[in-house]
């Protein structure tokens, strides 16, 4: 027992713990600093900007954005942006619940919590008589979608088309995340290094409390899909998973595949790519990406946006 105490300890001191170090007006944790959809949701959110929809907005593919756990809205801009550069499909982008506001916030907020907020958007879509409306998720934002579909969520809704999936969460990279219930005791806080740009858009400070949130959705969601997990009525599934992923590991995709089923019990379409970073698709805010990642992302979008106008 001891030799494993001080395994745990070992590990902690390269993880890191710390309290957490925030800026005002420079660290999304600070209440200087909040999410751009917070501030103007019709530039974000299509039921915003749609308040009253005709026929021909309702019948226009939209897609709901799931980001990840200490993401925000920042996540999918890139993909936001080119959808709009090509007028093909529009992109919904909700905030997690309890994320982009500040530590605190996040902090106190339960993974339910976080599945609300983009699941409200979703239904104020499918109330409004939108008939085209897909999905898309990265990282945490997966497993959220996975938990939605096996507990009835979107019964009496519109059912997705599509469901792109982008380096899903199921088992994380970083094993000493299994053991954040026993390490909260030593470690409130975990640190990681954010770029100047990451900083207003990422927690760069990871609570334990939320770490624990994490591993419970996880945890609960691998269960699920050991048991079988079905999609809506015909939505079909994509996924597209990072072969050296620092965060999720890329056993996360066979879980998934394994796991998770169309209605029609036909298996989904898993594309495993070759990238050493967490959300491939995303490079804003990195302090370094090459030629190779920017030709994989543009592939991507061009995939994901075939994909989401079927």
């Amino acid at each position: 027992m001891m030799a494993w105490c001080a395994t745990i300890f070992v590990l902690l001191a390269f993880w890191g713990c710390a309290e957490p170090n925030i800026e005002a007006g420079v660290n999304l944790e600070s209440s200087t600093v909040t999410d751009s959809s917070l501030v103007n949701p019709v530039a974000y959110l299509v039921s915003a900007a749609d308040s009253v929809p005709n026929d021909s907005l309702r019948a226009i593919p939209v897609a709901v954005a799931f980001h990840g756990f200490s993401a925000s809205t920042f996540e999918w801009k890139e993909f936001r942006e080119y959808l709009d550069s090509l007028g093909s499909v529009r992109l919904s982008l909700p905030l997690l619940g309890g994320h982009g506001r500040d530590y605190e916030d996040f902090k106190k907020a339960t993974w339910r919590d976080w599945q609300d907020e983009p699941m409200a958007e979703y239904k104020k879509l499918s109330d409004r008589g939108y008939v085209n409306l897909s999905l898309v998720c990265s990282s945490t934002g997966c497993p959220l979608l996975l938990e939605a579909f096996e507990s009835g969520r979107f019964k009496n809704l519109v059912a997705p088309k599509q469901l792109v999936m982008v380096d899903p969460i199921v088992s994380p990279s970083s094993k000493l995340l299994t053991i954040i219930d026993i390490a909260g005791s030593v470690m409130s806080n975990v640190e990681t290094e954010c770029s100047e740009v990451e900083k207003a858009n990422w927690y760069c400070n990871r609570p334990q409390e939320a770490l624990n949130q994490l591993m419970d959705l996880l945890t609960l969601v691998r269960g699920m899909l050991e048991n079988g997990v079905v999609a809506p009525l015909g939505t079909q599934v994509t996924l597209y998973k990072s072969i050296q992923d620092p965060s999720a590991d890329p056993v996360s995709a066979l879980m998934i595949y394994k796991g998770l089923r169309e209605s029609t019990k036909t298996k989904i379409v898993v594309h495993m790519v070759e990238s050493k970073l967490h959300v491939f698709t995303r490079l804003a805010g990195r302090e370094s990406w090459t030629a190779i990642d920017e030709a994989l992302q543009l592939k991507t979008f061009a995939e994901m946006d075939s994909i989401l106008r079927q």
